[in-house]
């Protein structure tokens, strides 16, 4: 008989004393037991190690650590080389999940399922959903299916949204880059080149509370933000050069590298383009990949003079409008998994201003 599959539920906590007992109480009421909840404080200086010790001594299950502080990839990294489950998850210490979630993503594994996916859904501090304007957290995947790196790059890359098999993180040791911000990017593409199968759950599962004062929600410049991506990058070809796992030819990495300039680039004001489109052209000269793809559109897009592509394109959030200087002609509106939607913005507005009259 084989024995229940286990699950390490990895924990970093820093200063979340209001939010803490939620989080944990969403582990406890689980209704899969086969459980492991491993804490690591992050030199909290509020009640979080206090929290933390209280539930511990009420269910065995919850292990605590306690370290200096250095940063949440460092705190994701103590706990993974604590944890012994089959499966290994994330869960931010802000955030809580639904009490059916191991449940379900247990009854998806077999033999060759790598990853489970499940949904996410945003909320305020006070639980109240809200939208996901532009469907990065939607699941447009469902049931077990072939993985592949254009499904990569229509998922989101959350680490505390699915179950990973442990086994591969502890075969080609996979750690978070630690001093740099994205860590779920960087072992998002560490993971993927090596996953057979993933199953998909299309319910809510996963309950990201959004809150002044996270990481996520600091303010950053694009310049500097674009440099921590840069850095993730660095580090998973790194990786995956010393795995003798080809970086320039496994296509994942070239996904996280048009992803990342995206990301950043949709954020960007347009004076800050044409340094944004240089920096990320000299990554890819760098590491060879504008050699090895130099007709793909990724790379082909850095080439762009940055007046010439600002006056042409402009990118919001998941949006690429076409425009004429300050004419907007059309844009095509990307959801993370399912089919690109045109709007005909010259028409739109046109009708719109007929009809205010």
């Amino acid at each position: 008989m084989h024995h229940p599959v286990t699950i390490s539920v990895t924990v970093p906590v820093h200063n979340t004393e209001k939010y803490l007992p939620t989080c944990l109480d969403s582990l406890l009421a689980q209704t899969y037991p086969h459980l492991e909840i491993i804490c690591v404080d992050d030199g909290s200086t509020d009640a979080s190690l206090q929290i933390l010790q209280a539930y511990a001594a009420k269910d065995a299950r919850i292990k605590v650590y306690h370290q200096e502080p250095a940063g949440v990839s460092a705190a994701r990294n103590t706990a993974l080389l604590h944890s012994t489950g089959d499966f290994v998850t994330s869960l931010d210490s802000d955030d809580y999940i639904a009490p059916y979630t191991y449940e379900k993503a247990v009854a998806c594994i077999t033999d060759e399922v790598d990853w489970v996916s499940y949904g996410i859904q945003l909320v305020d501090t006070n639980g109240n959903p809200l939208p996901d304007n532009d469907g990065y957290y939607a699941t447009h995947y469902e049931g077990t299916l072939d993985f592949t790196p254009d499904m990569a790059n229509r998922m989101n890359v959350c680490i505390w949204s699915k179950l990973w098999r442990r086994s591969i993180m502890v075969e080609h040791n996979m750690l978070y880059p630690q001093g740099l911000v994205h860590e779920d990017d960087a072992i998002f593409y560490m993971f993927a080149p090596f996953v057979r199968k993933a199953a998909f759950i299309n319910d809510i599962c996963y309950y990201y509370v959004q809150r002044r004062g996270s990481i996520m929600h600091d303010d950053r410049k694009t310049i500097a933000d674009a440099e921590q991506y840069l850095g993730v990058l660095r580090y998973v070809f790194d990786f995956h050069t010393k795995q003798g796992f080809n970086p320039l030819h496994n296509h994942f990495f070239l996904c996280q590298f048009g992803r990342a300039y995206h990301l950043v680039e949709r954020f960007c004001p347009e004076h800050q383009r044409h340094q944004l489109a240089a920096l990320f052209k000299a990554m890819a000269q760098e590491t060879g990949l504008a050699a090895a793809h130099p007709r793909d559109w990724r790379i082909r897009s850095l080439n762009l003079p940055g007046k010439v592509l600002s006056f042409f394109i402009r990118r919001r959030s998941r949006r690429t409008q076409y425009r004429l200087g300050p004419l907007p002609l059309f844009s095509v509106i990307h959801n993370a998994g399912g089919e690109a939607k045109y709007q005909f913005d010259f028409l739109r507005n046109i009708l719109l201003r007929l009809r205010s009259c």
